[in-house]
């Protein structure tokens, strides 16, 4: 209600906004948000002249979750003309009453038909998003979510997995549902398993929102002025970052309350329409009185029309600056054909770029976004794969650890056209973070797109004192050295170190140098090698600093042989 009256931007502001954003960042989707993106007015015409715009360079547009009679089969159609977003309804409420009482003017065969359709158009994955503890509601309600799934699951068979969002409904002030009491945790919980225990089955997955963090939001949301002391006593209890649920703490949360003399369940009760409420002193131009009447016709079920197609009165507008808008007609664009680039000169080349200083703390997935992020703002005409989720033409070589620095990595990247490779070193260069600098550019040529086998070379810095001098020596004189390798999945296996380590040399009392070959499948962080050899016995503590050097020619031997036939 805070956000009356109805407004909606322009059309062509948009489009505007849209390309200065898309040009600045490099970015290749662009995203459509607003509280209910599918009322806007204009929705259609303007998806399509975005996809006429931004479709040839492989821009992906998606939309927010959305009511299910506001998706129409065009619209899905023009969304999946570049690459297949997410997919994501919100039907909030398992049964028309609890709908008719939230005022979503939405049906069963409304839902059902988007679903249908979202599967013709390719989608294999439909989000649905729903909330428990809404006001009214019973457990026939919250059931009615289970049969409406399993009726959608039914219905689009294998062809189709169903992800299943259920959020906690958390009463706001200024709303009509200011006077309702919000679910407890134990009730909520309750809930949430009622729906997770009845949806144990293929091709669908149950995710839901915590209720302990549902009832702090409720105490903050409709608590008064005793909450500001709550909030300062919950920050020297240590409660920071507490949106992130892995640092939300619960407890310290609830000895704030009772060191304050708060109750929770006071704050989140049901309040009685005559009781003053801490937020009456705020005017956010929404009459009270209205508020109230809504919240009466929620309680019989009777739909309130939206403001932009009848006037309920609310008290905001005073039709003369402040009033309704919507957006100015745009001509409807169909969107442009995806077709294969124009220019029939493509062109491969091979980018040699440093690795150092800041940038050593990003990760390789998030170097390989810097760069294409780059090449898009530069706009460098990036050739595409085929397929349902077209990828542009670059190759990275073996992943740089994290916090390791280089002075020559490379990747390649193919250009629709071979002129646009012209300074393309001091372009990129250009939209470069600090710590990423392009060293040259070279054209690669069919008969020089292999790659002779390199070794790793680390030049590593350690602590005073840290090296073990008499575990290099053992490691270099043993015939064989098998270490436990863990993988991210947790599973262990045994590798041999001497199958991957070439040459492990101290250099001197704080400095080692590591060469390590490519083997079959076997590789292991430079670090983690020195300290697996006990060469380091903590490396995370001890070592400073970790910079790889240009790769050295690999001797194939009879040995190498065997392992790269494997």
């Amino acid at each position: 209600m805070i956000y009356r009256p109805y407004r909606e931007k322009s059309a062509g502001l948009l489009l505007e906004q849209a390309q200065q954003g898309l040009a600045c960042t490099g970015y290749q989707d662009l995203s459509l948000l607003s509280l209910s993106t599918g009322d806007y007015c204009r929705i259609e015409p303007l998806v399509g002249s975005m996809m006429a715009r931004f479709g040839p360079d492989r821009t992906a547009i998606s939309l927010p979750s959305m009511r299910a009679d506001t998706l129409s089969p065009s619209l899905m159609e023009q969304i999946r003309s570049v690459r297949k977003t997410g997919f994501t309804i919100a039907p909030e409420a398992g049964t028309q009453r609890l709908r008719n009482i939230i005022n979503k003017n939405i049906t069963e065969k409304d839902i059902s038909d988007t679903v249908l359709a979202a599967g013709n158009a390719g989608w294999r994955l439909i989000k649905l998003y729903f909330m428990v503890g809404l006001p009214f509601e019973t457990l026939e309600d919250v059931s009615g979510i289970v049969e409406l799934v399993k009726g959608l699951k039914k219905m689009s068979g294998r062809r189709q997995d169903i992800s299943v969002s259920v959020g906690v409904f958390v009463p706001k002030a200024h709303t009509p549902f200011q006077w309702a009491a919000q679910v407890g945790v134990d009730e909520a919980w309750e809930r949430i398993h009622l729906v997770r225990d009845s949806l144990k089955m293929p091709g669908v997955k149950v995710k839901w929102q915590n209720p302990r963090t549902s009832i702090m939001e409720g105490a903050l949301a409709r608590g008064g002025r005793e909450m500001a002391s709550v909030v300062e006593t919950a920050w020297k209890n240590g409660c920071r970052l507490d949106g992130w649920s892995e640092h939300f703490n619960f407890e310290a949360w609830l000895d704030a309350l009772t060191q304050n003399g708060v109750s929770i369940a006071d704050i989140t009760r049901a309040r009685d329409i005559d009781e003053p409420l801490p937020w009456d002193m705020i005017d956010c131009r929404v009459d009270k009185g209205f508020l109230l009447e809504e919240w009466k016709r929620a309680a019989e079920g009777i739909l309130t029309p939206a403001c932009q197609q009848s006037c309920s009165a609310c008290g905001v507008c005073d039709f003369e600056k402040i009033e309704v808008k919507t957006s100015p007609d745009l001509p409807k664009a169909a969107p442009a054909p995806i077709t294969e680039p124009g220019p029939q000169n493509p062109g491969k080349f091979r980018v040699h770029y440093s690795k150092t200083g800041k940038a050593r703390y990003l990760a390789h997935l998030e170097t390989v976004t810097v760069f294409l992020r780059a090449l898009r703002r530069i706009g460098a005409p990036l050739a595409y794969s085929q397929g349902f989720h077209p990828m542009p033409a670059i190759a990275f070589d073996q992943a740089l650890p994290v916090l390791v620095e280089s002075s020559d990595e490379h990747f390649t990247v193919t250009l629709t056209d071979d002129a646009a490779g012209k300074n393309l070193a001091g372009r990129l260069n250009s939209e470069l973070p600090e710590g990423l600098d392009i060293l040259f550019c070279e054209q690669v040529l069919p008969n020089q797109e292999k790659k002779p086998l390199l070794k790793a070379v680390y030049h590593i810095d350690c602590a005073p004192g840290a090296l073990r001098p008499d575990a290099v020596a053992a490691f270099n004189s043993a015939g064989s050295f098998e270490v436990e390798k863990q993988s991210h999945k947790g599973k262990s296996r045994l590798l041999d170190l001497k199958l991957i380590v070439d040459k492990m040399e101290i250099l001197s009392g704080t400095q080692i140098v590591l060469e390590l070959c490519p083997s079959d499948g076997n590789s292991m962080k430079p670090d983690l090698v020195l300290q697996a050899a006990g060469a380091v016995p903590n490396a995370s503590k001890d070592i400073i600093r970790i910079v790889k050097s240009p790769g050295l020619p690999v001797k194939v031997t009879d040995h190498d042989k065997g392992i790269d036939n494997k």
